[in-house]
């Protein structure tokens, strides 16, 4: 699994000459935003710099720059616009889960890269057919990067949504906790596919952003246990996943009582933490209705994902089925989780 450096060359080329063509400041925005995602894609593999010029619009670059001054905001704004709500949430459940979780244990050694393939493929394809097609795609046409860099910090999907290609980039270990990485980013992935197909318009500022992926990584771990695979690690991705909610909730407990200025200069801690918090929360919540009407979760999810970051957060939720007292309440969770 490489990703081919010839065409994040041919891909920067393709944008430069739309980004040189355009006199739209929202397309110009979006072009330039997936040039800069190549042009550090292309550093990662291949060690150096981009080095062809690209004719930026400094007119175009400067109106863009005052309208992600906007952008940085919104989950400011959506914090403060119901802010005792939140709360409600956020310390709700941090109780339920300070009551199940502890820190991890260490995750065993690392497995054969033919047994991770294949307990990957053996998911997908038992899972979502659809979505192993679009796996298999990426990994045999040089999307997906697993060997370029093992000390990364992070794994990411990027998402060239003017192109409509997503290049994965992944540091993790061959382990199972690096198999749940996988199934991760290729949910961010195929959940992306499914906005362009439906003509959805781009925006990754919303606080349900790492619904699918989590879900997913629910799923993986579920189908790993049913199935008495590698069940050891598979428990300790659980606590791990568990533990991390509770960090998250922790973390923004902490702006409960804080002025505007203190949200302002850490915004990036409230955003980073509400996307994760919302995203793993609402996982469990499906996780649980996945467990008790599969048939109309699934339903409802590919309906939800046809129009994530084209609908407001209460519309989502309206698809799913879940309502904002019911994330009050914690209650499927504490059921999922067999807490009284």
């Amino acid at each position: 699994m490489f990703i081919d450096i010839n065409e994040i060359s041919n891909d920067i080329e393709v944008l430069s000459n739309m980004l040189a063509n355009t006199s739209d400041v929202k397309v110009y925005k979006y072009i330039s935003c997936n040039i800069d995602l190549l042009v550090e894609i292309y550093k990662t593999i291949s060690g150096k710099d981009y080095s062809k010029p690209i004719k930026r619009n400094l007119l175009l670059e400067s109106m863009t720059f005052v309208e992600d001054e906007k952008v940085v905001d919104i989950y400011k704004n959506e914090y403060l616009n119901d802010r005792d709500y939140h709360n409600r949430v956020f310390r709700n459940m941090f109780v339920i889960l300070s009551k199940c979780v502890s820190k991890p244990n260490k995750f065993d050694d690392d497995i054969d890269f033919t047994d991770y393939e294949k307990i990957i493929d053996s998911f997908l394809e038992s899972f979502n057919k659809d979505m192993f097609e679009y796996y298999i795609y990426l990994k045999n046409n040089g999307y997906i990067d697993l060997f370029t860099e093992k000390d990364r910090e992070e794994n990411e999907t990027n998402n060239i949504f003017m192109l409509n290609k997503r290049y994965i980039l992944l540091g993790s270990r061959i382990s199972i906790e690096g198999a749940h990485v996988i199934i991760h980013e290729i949910g961010h992935a195929y959940s992306q596919k499914l906005e362009k197909d439906n003509d959805a318009s781009y925006n990754d500022c919303y606080s349900f952003f790492e619904f699918y992926s989590s879900f997913m990584e629910r799923m993986f771990t579920n189908y790993l246990l049913s199935n008495k695979l590698y069940v050891k690690d598979a428990k300790i991705v659980n606590d791990k996943y568990l533990y991390q909610l509770r960090l998250y909730a922790k973390d923004l407990m902490l702006f409960r009582e804080k002025n505007n200025d203190y949200i302002r200069e850490n915004i990036e801690i409230l955003a980073s933490s509400m996307i994760y918090f919302y995203g793993e929360y609402l996982a469990l919540i499906k996780e649980y209705d996945y467990y008790n009407n599969k048939g109309e979760t699934i339903d409802r999810i590919n309906e939800y994902l046809k129009y994530q970051g084209t609908i407001s957060k209460d519309e989502g939720l309206e698809i799913l089925d879940v309502s904002k007292l019911e994330l009050v309440t914690t209650d499927k969770v504490r059921k999922l989780l067999k807490i009284q």
